[in-house]
């Protein structure tokens, strides 16, 4: 092997030209450490181990929040893969998103496990175990580092941040950009190594896939230029300082992610017409002006920062704070922000981790941050699934800068990131055990934070659904008072009060619902129940007419209209309203049972008719 020119002195004839074009790692590619043997029982220990840490989600049931739309209650997804889901899944807007990989991977595990929680939770886990295998070798082909990557893929993997995108089921679209994601590294260094048009498109068609899955990954195109800078060096400029940038190729590394950058505007692009013509943004914008969105999105990065290093209360849901964030706060949040940064990238000269990781961190999370509201969340614990790769590489390779600076130091630091591994995993273990059903997760959710509107609405909702009706009205009160423009409270609270016997009361309150939402069918559904029970039949089919029209895949508002339109004496019509039930949902036993009651009445009056 070649041995490499010593560097000149400064007193020589001058330093040698920069090397352009060249990867150049953090460590020698021959390390011993790096084997190949080595990596394969290391990438195995970090599946295995992140199996056992998310073991419980197999034992998990579906939440109501939002697996029911998306997954268990949703009449396309229940029929499983087949040519007609599949042209859906590539077309559809639904819920204001435009996901195709995340759909498809619902409705083959439809296919495979049924409506069978577990199955998908478990479809979950093994998309979050290999996007922590890619990441592990996509560090080390980068780094050369073997233990480094291993420690920063484990805690990316074993982190209890992690869990709401692991045992969501309706999250499934995190764990596929982070899998995509990791992939997409991956290829992008296996590309730097060998160059070639095919190792090129490999990656950008694993990034296209990562935006079909989730368009949160916009932004990592920005990440390929951080890592060009390090560990691959294609950055580095001639001079003592081992890690200075050399501006004149920032131009040739722009040039060659022309696609990715297109790519990442077609996906923004596409992602805010959807929101937009669903009205996802509108109403959200109008309650959470601007500036209470920038104040909130200087805090929300410190708050993700102190979960990161300290997982505690954990939440699936964290109200805004009324008023929003204090202006003093705010402004001490961006300046100490820009300070961070400043720092970090005076740094990264000598040691260049830490501009990337922390830059990787905030710039990631931008599409996630609530600059762009939607949803009505502050923050979301799995906002943070993607950009915490950044923090923890950071500490990761300065716990080894400070392991090699010093003998005494190895032992320390490989202690205290075996305890911290072992302790993140431990508290995964437990905060995925939260995740059991809707009733556990809420619970845990009041316990966890303060003012919970959302929380004590859906927890009131989910007492309701098990028939404990007195403990969730004061719930359903609670969520009112907190948000006297929450429309949903007002629906389940009406709900409440009808199977609790006070129909009166339930109506003012499903009016109330409908006033602050008019086009929402659950809304016009509860409300023809009850009016129906007030003997206003008109009114009753006015208004599950109205619920079937907002969204003719509503079963219960077709048997419920069917009901009514029997006692009405309208049999034909009621008829016809069974039957599209039963063509949406076959397995539908009321609505079968009442079409064959019915199909009885109709016989006996068509034979008495026939014998007159």
């Amino acid at each position: 092997m070649k041995r490499r020119r010593p560097r000149r002195s400064v007193g020589g004839a001058g330093p040698a030209a920069p090397v352009r074009d060249v990867a150049v790692p953090a460590e020698p590619a021959g390390a011993p450490g790096n084997r190949a043997g080595a990596a394969f029982w290391l990438g195995l220990v970090l599946v295995l181990l992140t199996a056992g840490v998310f073991s419980p989600v197999a034992r998990n049931d579906f939440i109501s929040m939002d697996d029911k739309i998306f997954i268990y209650d949703n009449a396309t997804i229940r029929q499983g893969l087949n040519p007609a889901t599949a042209r859906w899944a590539l077309f559809a807007t639904e819920n204001w998103n435009w996901y195709p990989v995340a759909r498809l991977s619902h409705l083959l595990d439809v296919n495979l496990f049924g409506l069978r929680a577990g199955g998908h939770h478990l479809a979950s886990l093994g998309w979050h175990a290999a996007a922590a295998l890619l990441l592990f070798t996509a560090l080390r082909l980068a780094t050369g580092a073997l233990r480094g990557s291993f420690a920063a893929a484990g805690l990316f993997a074993w982190h209890p941040l992690q869990v709401e995108s692991v045992a969501w089921a309706a999250e499934r679209s995190m764990v596929l950009s982070g899998f995509f994601c990791a992939l997409t590294l991956w290829l992008w260094v296996r590309h730097v190594r060998r160059p070639s048009p095919a190792s090129y498109s490999a990656a950008l068609a694993a990034f296209a896939l990562g935006l079909a899955a989730k368009p949160t990954l916009v932004t990592l195109p920005f990440a390929l230029l951080l890592l060009d800078f390090w560990p691959l060096g294609r950055f580095r400029a001639a001079g003592p300082t081992p890690w200075r940038a050399d501006p004149s190729l920032l131009g040739r590394r722009l040039l060659e992610k022309t696609p990715f950058f297109l790519l990442s505007a077609a996906s923004s692009a596409l992602t805010l017409a959807t929101q937009e013509q669903g009205g996802a943004m509108g109403a959200l914008a109008a309650r959470l002006p601007i500036a209470v969105r920038l104040g909130n999105a200087a805090l929300s990065y410190w708050r993700y920062l102190g979960k990161i290093f300290w997982p505690a209360d954990l939440a699936v849901f964290y109200p805004h704070a009324a008023g929003g964030v204090p202006l003093g706060i705010a402004a001490v949040a961006a300046l100490t922000l820009a300070a961070a940064t400043a720092c970090a990238i005076l740094l990264s000269r000598r040691r260049p981790w830490l501009g990337v990781g922390w830059l990787w961190f905030l710039g990631i999370m931008v599409p996630m941050i609530g600059l762009v509201q939607v949803g009505s969340q502050q923050m979301a614990d799995r906002y943070a699934y993607l950009p915490s790769i950044g923090i923890f590489v950071a500490v990761i390779w300065t716990a080894r800068a400070a392991a090699r600076s010093r003998e005494s130091a190895r032992a320390v630091v490989a202690v205290i990131a075996a305890v911290t591994l072992v302790g993140l995993g431990a508290a995964t273990a437990v905060q995925a055990a939260r995740w059991r059903d809707s009733l556990t997760l809420y619970e845990h959710a009041l316990r966890a934070t303060r003012d919970n509107y959302l929380i004590e609405n859906n927890l009131g909702n989910e007492l309701l659904r098990q028939g404990r009706l007195q403990e969730a009205i004061p719930h359903l009160e609670t969520a009112i008072r907190l948000n006297p423009a929450y429309a949903d409270a007002f629906l389940n609270l009406g709900d409440a009060l009808s199977e609790a016997g006070r129909p009166e009361e339930a109506r003012r309150h499903l009016e109330q619902a409908l006033s602050l939402r008019p086009n929402d069918p659950g809304a016009h559904h509860s409300l023809g129940l009850v009016l129906y029970r007030l003997g206003r039949q008109q009114e009753s089919i006015a208004h599950l007419e109205a619920a079937v029209r907002l969204r003719p895949d509503l079963v219960e508002a077709l048997s419920n209209l069917g009901n009514v339109l029997y006692y009405s004496g309208r049999y034909e019509e009621a008829e016809a309203r069974y039957q599209q039930a039963l063509r949406l949902r076959p397995d539908f036993a009321d609505a079968r049972r009442n079409l064959a009651v019915l199909q009885q009445v109709l016989r006996r009056g068509r034979a008495q008719g026939a014998a007159k």
